[in-house]
């Protein structure tokens, strides 16, 4: 239960320091993970690659759809996990998902716009997501 609170107490506050709202209907999508660096990486060389590269470039792309945020566990079950926060409607989810875990092809034409930075990103480590749900706001 405090793991849900303090997820939803930072999903509220990247919210608004973004000037966004949350209106009944929207999606909001957790998906924690873990990375596995390659030897010569560091985690933070990962993580600002995903925060200055990698975000800006799949925002861009999805603008005005949805939104992608990292969080970081910074204590408790889920201290050392990442997880990226996605903020959209159900029909831009099901449009780019149509099915739990199968994207679209309009989702791989946008990851082909992006796909250069994407493939940085791999060379850096891989990435499992392990958990991954959909809230939906009331």
């Amino acid at each position: 239960m405090k793991k849900i609170l303090l997820t939803f107490a930072c999903t509220f506050f990247l919210i608004s320091s973004y000037s966004q709202t949350l209106e009944k209907g929207n999606v909001i999508g957790f998906h924690v993970g873990t990375v596995k660096l390659n030897p010569d990486v560091t985690y933070n060389q990962w993580k600002s690659f995903f925060i200055e590269e990698w975000l800006p470039a799949i925002n861009k792309e999805f603008e005005g759809e949805m939104k992608y945020y990292f969080l970081e566990g910074e204590r408790g079950d889920q201290k050392g996990n990442f997880s990226v926060l996605t903020v959209k409607s159900i029909q831009v989810r099901d449009k780019y998902w149509p099915e739990f875990k199968k994207s679209s092809e309009a989702f791989n034409t946008k990851l082909n716009n992006v796909i250069q930075v994407y493939n940085k990103l791999n060379a850096l480590g891989e990435v499992k997501f392990e958990s991954s749900t959909d809230w939906l706001v009331q």
